[in-house]
C-alpha cells in the first residue's frame, strides 16, 4: 500500500487511487453484497465447492443458490470448473476477498 504524503493540510491521495479500478470492485461489492451470497463467497473461500454441498450447508433450496451463484458468475467473482457431473465453484483468480472474510469473521 502507499503511503499518504500530507502536504499543506492536504492529503495527496492522487497516487494512491489512479491504478484502482473502481468501476470493478463497485461490482464486484454489488455482487457480493446480498447475505446469501455472502454465505456462498465465504464458502468458497475456504474451498471450492458444487452446487449440492452448498445448499446442503447453506440449508437452501437448490434452485436459490444456483440463482445466487448465476450472479456472482456473472459479475465475475467466481469460476466454475466440471468434475464428472459436478461443477465446482471458486473465487475468480486476482480477486482478494482476505479483507472481506476476515471481516465476517470478526
Amino acid at each position: 500500500m502507499k503511503r499518504v504524503v500530507v502536504k499543506e493540510g492536504m492529503i495527496e491521495f492522487k497516487d494512491i487511487i489512479k491504478d484502482i479500478d473502481f468501476d470493478e470492485k463497485a461490482q464486484i461489492l454489488k455482487a457480493i453484497s446480498h447475505p446469501i451470497r455472502l454465505r456462498i463467497v465465504f464458502a468458497v473461500h475456504q474451498k471450492a465447492c458444487n452446487v449440492k454441498s452448498m445448499w446442503q450447508c447453506l440449508n437452501l433450496p437448490q434452485d436459490v443458490v444456483s440463482q445466487h451463484l448465476a450472479i456472482l458468475r456473472k459479475k465475475n467473482v467466481l469460476t466454475s470448473r466440471k468434475e464428472g457431473n459436478s461443477v465446482f465453484y471458486g473465487v475468480r483468480e486476482g480477486i482478494d476477498l482476505t479483507n472481506i472474510i476476515a471481516y465476517l469473521q470478526a
